[in-house]
């Protein structure tokens, strides 16, 4: 099967479909950077998202949540389809104690139901974890 051509968006079209989930919108998720490949999402720590307030580290379930986001928004980029994943793995390296966080997804692999995608969160040099998703067009 061909790849499906990508949709030519602007930023702020990215942005207001990033933050269509009202959940996205109250993480805060910002659109940095995006091509027909993947997209960078960019996320500030705040002491709501936080597991332990003593760290000061984010939850792991918005890490979670950051790679799920971040590896069907690379998707949506790419085809312009919504998708819902029906399976991730997550990779968890060392806690997530910096102020802010750039995840970075690319899409591996567009089928005629299934989408293969991954992510690294983290800085570049000291990525905070990968995962791994597999989603199904709806």
């Amino acid at each position: 099967m061909s790849t499906p051509t990508p949709p030519d968006w602007t930023r702020e079209e990215l942005q207001r479909r990033l933050h269509r989930p009202p959940f996205n919108a109250w993480l805060g998720l910002q659109l940095l950077d995006w091509n027909a490949d993947g997209v960078t999402l960019g996320l500030d720590a705040r002491p709501e998202i936080f597991g332990h307030p003593g760290v000061q580290a984010l939850h792991g379930g918005i890490l979670a949540t950051l790679v799920d986001v971040a590896c069907s928004f690379a998707v949506i980029v790419r085809t312009g389809e919504s998708l819902y994943t029906v399976d991730m793995r997550v990779d968890y390296h060392r806690p997530a104690t910096a102020p802010s966080y750039r995840v970075v997804s690319q899409v591996l692999r567009v089928g005629p139901r299934l989408r293969h995608r991954r992510d690294e969160r983290g800085r570049r040099a000291r990525p905070l974890g990968a995962g791994r998703g597999l989603g199904r067009r709806l």
